[in-house]
């Protein structure tokens, strides 16, 4: 018999630790009366369902909170896109909102993972909703510890589960400290463009960020320079002002956004290439004189 005095309530695991167990309790009740394939556990059958088990040494922790919500979410991930939008809200995004910090990050990694490896090569509809699950997650993302511990930081790396999640954001499987695997290549400029703005907003977020900065480039070099430049002159001015020397230099953001420039049709704003420019060579990057003078060219036109 279990001492109830160990036993806590489900709202002690955070403001998501009542929503967490009936939603999930729910899902694994049906499960069990009709005898069917638990979701989230492909080939598996519940034959026993058991709450609050804290006094058996079985807590609601967030290591467990982690690991069942990144399951389900891995899951819903091939089905979400045509569930109707309340339920999206109520079952997804509301749900992974309220979690902790960390599990919310890891969870929804993961669902913006399986999404896009489901639909990014999808219709411009599909391609529309992967947007939307990012724009419903970035105000959640930007409240995190992490990512406020992140933005105070002056070292140039990232937490893991932070890098995760962001990589995510810009299309990238994330292995670890490794620079990971983009999904994008297949995809063109129609088709990636649409994400501009908000990964845009995020890089101007954390303007002195390199791991940022990185994937951020990552996904522009897939464009035309021409499509890229705009955006990517309103970002680098940001950029600018805040990044130090070694962000331009030895991390070699300065020179993956020169090649950009050089190979744009046109420079969209002037004062912003200026501006970086005089950056990059105080931090000693090499600045071709050809590219000084079409930039002098164009600012007299």
């Amino acid at each position: 018999m279990r001492s109830a005095e160990k036993d806590s309530s489900p709202r002690s695991t955070g403001p998501a630790g009542g929503q967490f167990e009936t939603k999930v309790g729910t899902h694994y009740v049906l499960a069990l009366l009709a005898n069917t394939e638990s979701l989230g556990l492909p080939g598996a059958v519940v034959d026993r369902l058991e709450f609050q088990r804290g006094g058996q040494g079985h807590p609601l922790d967030d290591v467990i909170e982690r690991v069942w919500t990144r399951g389900l979410m891995v899951y819903a991930a091939a089905y979400a896109r045509y569930w109707s939008a309340e339920m999206l809200q109520e079952l997804v995004i509301e749900v992974l909102k309220a979690f902790s910090d960390e599990a919310f990050i890891d969870a929804t990694a993961a669902f913006i993972v399986q999404s896009d490896l489901h639909y990014i090569e999808g219709d411009a509809e599909d391609r529309t909703y992967l947007l939307s699950v990012r724009e419903a997650f970035w105000p959640r993302l930007k409240a995190t510890w992490h990512w406020r511990s992140h933005l105070w930081s002056s070292k140039d790396g990232m937490e893991i589960h932070l890098k995760g999640l962001l990589s995510a954001f810009y299309m990238r499987l994330s292995y670890g400290f490794d620079d990971g695997q983009s999904y994008t290549k297949g995809l063109f400029d129609p088709e990636l463009t649409l994400f501009l703005p908000l990964l845009s907003e995020i890089a101007i977020e954390a303007p002195s960020c390199p791991t940022i900065a990185q994937l951020y480039l990552n996904v522009l070099e897939c464009l035309d320079p021409s499509t890229a430049e705009g955006l990517l002159a309103v970002t680098v001015k940001e950029w600018a002002n805040e990044a130090n020397n070694r962000f331009w230099n030895e991390l070699g953001v300065g020179r993956r956004v020169l090649k950009i420039g050089q190979k744009a049709a046109f420079f969209s704003d002037i004062s912003a290439w200026n501006a970086v420019c005089e950056a990059l060579m105080l931090a000693g990057v090499m600045v071709e004189t050809e590219f000084l003078e079409r930039l002098h060219g164009e600012a007299s036109q």
